[in-house]
């Protein structure tokens, strides 16, 4: 399938309008030149987690990011989590974004005042983290309450707050996508539908080729 129609989209700027009031004090050369206009351009990357005995001392895990097929940038690789040996599902999820954003603003042609990077992910979680939940939390000190109805330090909490600054300097979209879907049948493989079946299960794969990784 080539999807990679879908993965850089250009958008032309507006054009640039000479003001009457100095159109006089232009030359006509200078007048009739055209204008160059970058394209502004949508960078879209499809990231997942897995995590294996998610939660426990025993759990591993692995990202996924993928940007088409056969590109240098995919990234599928082994988590493991020093401090207190767990690796959970949600702490893949965040670092396969993190690295999916890094990884795009390093790109020679982004432009991080003009471009716009959008992330596909299925998880829920990432997504509401980021958009709904992390403006009350930073207010609160980045305390929440936990079951028991007391303050408790936001879990994630550095991961959430590196995307979350990466969202403030930059055009940063997420898009949630449902996961672990059947292939669509009775659709062109050109379609959206499409593509959003095909980025989320490559990403899947690569996160657990990942985690399954020595």
């Amino acid at each position: 399938m080539d999807i990679r129609k879908y993965f850089i989209v250009n958008s032309e700027a507006p054009k640039t309008k000479i003001n009457p009031v100095f159109k006089n004090s232009i030359s006509p050369d200078e007048q009739n030149k055209k204008i160059e206009i970058r394209k502004n351009k949508t960078f879209k990357v499809f990231t997942d987690g897995s995590s294996m005995n998610n939660g426990y001392k025993n759990c591993y895990g692995g990202i996924g990011v993928f940007f088409e097929d056969n590109s240098p940038y995919n990234i599928s690789e082994k988590m493991t989590f020093k401090d207190d040996g767990k690796v959970s599902n949600n702490v893949c999820e965040l670092t396969a974004c993190l690295r999916a954003i890094l990884t795009i603003k390093n790109f020679k042609d982004f432009n991080n005042l003009e471009d716009c990077i959008i992330v596909y992910t299925d998880s829920k979680y990432l997504i509401d983290s980021i958009t709904k939940w992390s403006d009350a939390w930073q207010k609160n000190g980045w305390m929440r309450k936990n079951r028991s109805g007391k303050m408790a330090p936001v879990k994630n909490m550095e991961l959430i707050k590196k995307i979350k600054a990466q969202t403030v300097i930059s055009n940063v979209r997420f898009t949630h996508v449902k996961a672990h879907r059947k292939e669509p049948t009775g659709v062109s493989k050109d379609s959206y539908e499409y593509f959003l079946w095909y980025g989320n299960m490559m990403a899947d794969k690569l996160a657990n080729d990942g985690a399954k990784s020595q």
